[in-house]
């Protein structure tokens, strides 16, 4: 999330311990690093997304890779149709229902052009997510990126952590403020978690059929309400994001930290007033 990695050792642990398979989404990570491995190679299978925000982009989709030859295979038989297309095999063949995900050869160009900048842009990122963690270290009523240890951010954004009570403000209006300053902020993400919306509330997937959630093979009913993730849900409530470009400047990271300063400050001030 954000360019940081999950916590791999305890998903690994969990994973081997209940016999699963560990597909790691990568989208807004590439190049990221958990204990001096590369997301994406360490469970079964890394997925990376290319459309237009990330880091490099050749518009849109994105790629897979694992290095288990079974699953690869099953894999490209769902991006294709479920045709197995094999060198010298002119015979048309379904071994199952697939889809049509392919990349076109125009954006796999683009794609490669990218490939040739990744770590230089990966690189410069982590380099001015690291530089404002320091400069907004001890401010009151905000909490840095926390990286977690081992790991190595390549920051598709800055998360940051408002203390709204501290501060006496409303996440959306701190944002309204710091935005005055000229400094690109979002507040609260998505603004609730996938299972809060209406899509999965309402159990609407496949036109009039609740599958897969009347399936009778699971064997119990999960209530998707509010809830459910009570930590994921604060974090939607004080979580704030800041947009970080590999062509910012030193001064850019500077003037932000003092943007979020400024108005932290503000907000600490008026609430000792108000005392």
């Amino acid at each position: 999330m954000y360019g940081q990695p999950a916590d791999m050792d305890a998903i690994m642990d969990i994973a081997k311990r209940h016999n699963l398979y560990v597909i790691e989404d990568c989208s807004q990570a590439i190049l990221a690093e958990y204990k001096g491995k590369k997301v994406g190679t360490i469970g079964d299978i890394g997925t990376f997304s290319f459309q237009e925000s990330k880091h490099i982009t050749c518009g849109d989709g994105g790629i897979t890779i694992t290095n288990n030859d079974e699953l690869g295979d099953r894999a490209k038989l769902f991006a294709n149709k479920g045709w197995p297309k094999k060198v010298g095999n002119s015979e048309r063949d379904y071994l199952c229902f697939g889809n049509n995900y392919r990349m076109t050869e125009l954006q796999a160009a683009v794609l490669c052009a990218q490939f040739k900048k990744v770590k230089k842009i990966t690189k410069r990122r982590n380099e001015l997510g690291d530089k404002l963690t320091e400069l907004l270290k001890n401010t009151k009523g905000i909490r840095p990126a926390y990286i977690i240890p081992g790991a190595k951010s390549v920051y598709w954004l800055y998360p940051l952590k408002v203390d709204t009570k501290l501060l006496g403000v409303s996440l959306l209006d701190f944002a309204k403020a710091v935005s005055k300053e000229r400094v690109s902020i979002g507040a609260g993400y998505l603004g609730q978690p996938l299972y809060l919306f209406d899509l999965i509330k309402n159990r609407v997937i496949y036109g009039n059929s609740k599958y897969p959630f009347d399936s009778p093979k699971y064997g119990k009913e999960v209530k998707y309400e509010k809830g459910l993730c009570p930590n994921c849900e604060k974090i939607f409530e004080d979580s704030a994001q800041i947009l970080i470009k590999e062509n910012f400047t030193d001064k850019d990271i500077k003037d932000i930290a003092t943007a979020i300063k400024k108005v932290a400050g503000y907000y600490i001030y008026k609430q000792k007033d108000q005392l």
